[in-house]
């Protein structure tokens, strides 16, 4: 009998494990369906305590920007990660308080037939940009402060760049040298007007790369805030990513221009510095004028990002290296760049075209992200 009993309590165990097998093979499939690795947000949290943690005990780090490595199970899904390395760089500016300007991901990687190929790797590295006021020395419990403020922000902004990580790890293909130097190249360029500024942001904030991520960064929003499907409406009208969407989707050629129209001084002032160009008499030519210029210069800007990948001993080469990237090229990078170079430049002699269709593609990503948002709702807790 005690036999018979224990063989059933067996069978019992046995497919309770299956069960839960199941429920968390379902659990991670829908949220993966939704753009959210399982256990994005608990790997999230945990490196923003020990980074906090590390920090309190060993304030000094706040300040001498040197790289920290701390050790811990930090994976989630199928992404195994042991190891992170972060580092806080300061930044003075026109702020009165210490503000987190950004962060930043590495994950090692090579540069391999004109792609960005990363390799697995249990390591990782988040960088931290704080920006404080001008002409104040570093104050270590300031900094600490400000990571623990809004700490739910925080958490959200680790997981956006983890699953930059995430995505390099399963697109292991990896990532095309032209998106990539698109990429680095809208999320650098910035002209000092809001007109242009905008529409440079704008195109950074729905690439693919970007569009992928903010699921993930929204749903450990929502996790971190206890909020719950019947708080999500609300909730998800309320944070900044949505609002820049819905801008970003309200955008049009027609506003751009009139925008343009009403930084003439900025405008003349840019082209006056064209060689070789006539100065139109009216502001309708004088703004084709200028998208020209602009449109060159993102082109040319793009040209040196892409080369900058191809070469050695250069700035971001340095950088991927810091992240243990090294050079695979494979001798052909004259034909890789001829045919970037030929994508990138699809629009000259006629940049007014380029606009139109920037503006619009933008608004069109802004819409699908928005839709892939909603699909938050169904993995969160009623």
């Amino acid at each position: 009998m005690f036999r018979f009993s224990f063989l059933i309590y067996k069978k019992k165990l046995k497919s309770m494990r299956e069960q839960r097998g199941v429920v968390k093979n379902w659990k991670q499939f829908l949220n993966e369906a939704v753009g959210v690795p399982l256990g994005i947000e608990r790997s999230a949290r945990k490196i923003w305590e020990d980074i906090i943690l590390f920090l309190e005990n060993n304030p000094e780090y706040t300040e001498n920007e040197e790289k920290i490595k701390l050790k811990g199970n930090y994976g989630f899904s199928d992404y195994k990660i042991t190891g992170v390395g972060f580092k806080i760089i300061h930044a003075t500016g026109n702020t009165t308080e210490y503000q987190v300007l950004s962060m930043g991901f590495g994950s090692p990687g090579r540069v391999r037939d004109g792609r960005l190929r990363h390799e697995k790797t249990e390591d990782i590295f988040i960088k931290i940009d704080i920006g404080r006021p001008k002409n104040t020395q570093i104050d270590p419990s300031g900094v600490i402060s400000l990571l623990k403020r809004e700490w739910q922000k925080r958490i959200s902004a680790i997981a956006h760049e983890l699953k930059h990580g995430y995505d390099n790890l399963k697109y292991t293909d990896g990532e095309e040298i032209s998106n990539f130097a698109r990429y680095r190249t809208l999320s650098e360029m910035r002209f000092g007007n809001r007109v242009v500024d905008t529409f440079v942001y704008s195109s950074y904030f729905t690439t693919s790369i970007e569009n992928l991520v903010r699921p993930s960064e929204l749903y450990t929003l929502a996790t971190e805030s206890g909020v719950t499907k019947k708080d999500f409406k609300n909730f998800l009208k309320e944070t900044e990513v949505y609002r820049t969407l819905k801008e970003i989707e309200s955008q049009t050629y027609e506003d751009f221009r009139e925008g343009l129209k009403k930084n003439m001084e900025f405008v003349l002032n840019v082209i006056q510095n064209f060689k070789d160009e006539q100065i139109p008499q009216d502001d309708g030519g004088r703004i084709d004028l200028f998208l020209k210029g602009f449109y060159i210069t993102l082109c040319n800007y793009g040209v040196g990002k892409f080369e900058e990948l191809l070469s050695d001993g250069n700035p971001l080469r340095t950088i991927m290296k810091l992240f243990g990237a090294s050079d695979g090229s494979s001798g052909d990078d004259e034909k890789l760049l001829s045919d970037f170079i030929k994508k990138l430049t699809k629009y000259e002699g006629r940049e007014v075209e380029y606009f139109k269709y920037q503006i619009g593609e933008n608004a069109y990503q802004a819409r699908q992200v928005i839709k892939k948002l909603g699909k938050i709702y169904s993995i969160l807790p009623d």
